[in-house]
């Protein structure tokens, strides 16, 4: 769309929702995942069709966490797939999981990794 010489880009509004241990298992994890829950419904109620979410946490994370990241990952997408959300999720650097593992394993079509 053109307006006075300048062009208007499109741009899409995206939730954002956080919580330690919302991609592993851990003990912060099921409140992270009632806050997401209680995000996702106010996002939908706003129209919104997708969530972003770091891959946060306040521990050190092991080997038992990286075999459970796809199951978390994939219980994510289950919530955000009640609401016709795509969750996104960013790996920071501060936590060490492996993505493109994660990803292939997780195998859901609601979630988007980067």
């Amino acid at each position: 769309m053109a307006c006075y010489g300048f062009v208007a880009a499109a741009v899409s509004a995206v939730g954002v929702s956080g919580g330690a241990d919302m991609w592993i298992p851990g003990p912060e994890r099921a409140a992270s995942l009632d806050r997401f829950r209680l995000r996702c419904e106010q996002y939908k109620t706003l129209g919104l069709n997708r969530v972003y979410t770091p891959s946060g946490t306040r521990r050190a994370v092991t080997a038992d966490d990286f075999a459970e990241t796809p199951r978390c990952i994939r219980e994510v997408g289950d919530i955000a797939q009640e609401f016709e959300l795509t969750a996104m999720i960013e790996f920071i650097r501060a936590v060490p999981v492996e993505p493109p593992a994660a990803r292939r394993q997780a195998r859901h079509f609601t979630v988007r990794c980067r």
